[in-house]
């Protein structure tokens, strides 16, 4: 998913008609931190389990490195969705819309004395 396409930007010198405040995407972000939070947890339980189990210290981190490289490949490919809709995108530029309008007057009234 690219972070373009969750926006409809316009470059026009109108504020684009599709700003929103971004609440249709919400879910989705929070369902990706919602599932990092899940990793997470089951990373910190397997972990501690590891931890207190009756095997050898060499064992122990072997499997902890396993463990952890197995965590941050399951966790890369929500933490690049998430990253993607978190990217500068359209919302910026509603946000910056009346910035750019009011210039525009300006440089009108400038352009007129």
């Amino acid at each position: 998913m690219v972070a373009g396409e969750l926006y409809n930007v316009g470059l026009s010198d109108e504020a684009p008609s599709s700003c929103t405040d971004g609440s249709k995407d919400k879910p989705s972000r929070q369902g990706l931190i919602d599932t990092l939070v899940d990793l997470d947890l089951e990373f910190e339980r397997e972990q501690q389990a590891l931890r207190r189990s009756s095997l050898g210290a060499t064992l122990k981190s072997r499997l902890l490195i396993k463990l952890k490289d197995q965590y941050r490949i399951r966790r890369l490919p929500y933490m690049q969705q998430l990253a993607a809709l978190l990217e500068p995108t359209g919302h910026q530029l509603c946000a910056q819309a009346p910035l750019h309008e009011g210039s525009q007057r300006q440089q009108q009234a400038s352009s007129t004395m």
